[in-house]
């Protein structure tokens, strides 16, 4: 089954219908955000499981089912607008974790491995 003429293919940045020549890429801002909710989800705390429900929706939304927008009252201020840039980042380039090399990290993550809380980005970029 074929995209219908108006859906680009992830990480495509062309416009409907248009070729997708454009290579995801993510800016500095967004990327430390980005960086801080998955140092975040490694811990072992209640904000820890928000921030990863938020990532894992995104990394495979039918088996984590979705982010409930409410977990962001929850969260303290930095962590909710890490979220919100990523979010509206997402939205924007329609790409899937592993199109922009953070598979091993979501993949950590995925597994729920619970002795994680240690591993810091740098930690979980050596898995690549």
């Amino acid at each position: 089954m074929g995209l219908s003429p108006s859906v680009q293919p992830l990480g495509c940045r062309a416009p409907a219908g248009g070729a997708c020549t454009t290579p995801v890429e993510m800016g500095t801002t967004t990327r430390m955000a980005l960086e801080r909710l998955l140092d975040i989800a490694l811990g072992t705390d209640a904000q820890a499981r928000r921030a990863s429900d938020f990532l894992l929706a995104w990394w495979d939304p039918d088996l984590h089912g979705g982010f409930a927008l409410s977990d962001l009252w929850s969260m303290d201020d930095d962590t909710a607008r890490a979220c919100v840039l990523v979010f509206a980042w997402v939205a924007a380039n329609r790409a899937h974790p592993r199109q922009i090399g953070y598979g091993p990290q979501f993949e950590v993550l995925f597994c729920g491995v619970e002795e994680v809380g240690w591993l810091s980005m740098e930690a979980t970029r050596s898995l690549a």
